[in-house]
């Protein structure tokens, strides 16, 4: 990945942008230089274009939103995937009683409008 890697992404993602908007985005996820890994750049700003500015302006709209941050590491996009369809033990789950206070958040949620509390673990 290369610095090319970010401005390409930046220009297919707001290529009608004014370059004011693009210089504005260039400040907020800068190039670190040499030795600094360009996947951090990119990614975070892939995950705010993407996840985070979509999920906050959900929250603002609906009054009664939830959203869940999935931090088991390495906590990429789509890796709670064997948490939330857990049947048993499993390679790809590394803590297997967070896999059903995981589930259990998402059934109260289908069943009664809200997530709740798991084992003193509770959704604000």
């Amino acid at each position: 990945m290369t610095n090319g890697t970010f401005e390409g992404l930046l220009n297919g993602f707001y290529s009608l942008a004014p370059e004011a908007v693009k210089q504005h985005a260039r400040a907020l996820y800068p190039y670190q230089g040499p030795g600094i890994p360009e996947w951090l750049r990119t990614s975070a700003f892939y995950g705010d274009s993407i996840f985070n500015c979509n999920h906050a302006w959900l929250a603002k709209a609906f009054r009664n939103s939830y959203r869940y941050v999935f931090d088991m590491p390495p906590a990429f996009h789509g890796q709670d995937f064997p948490y939330t369809f857990y049947t048993g033990p499993n390679n790809r789950v590394a803590n297997d009683t967070a896999t059903i206070i995981h589930q259990k958040y998402i059934t109260n949620y289908d069943i009664h409008g809200v997530p709740g509390c798991e084992q003193g673990a509770c959704f604000p």
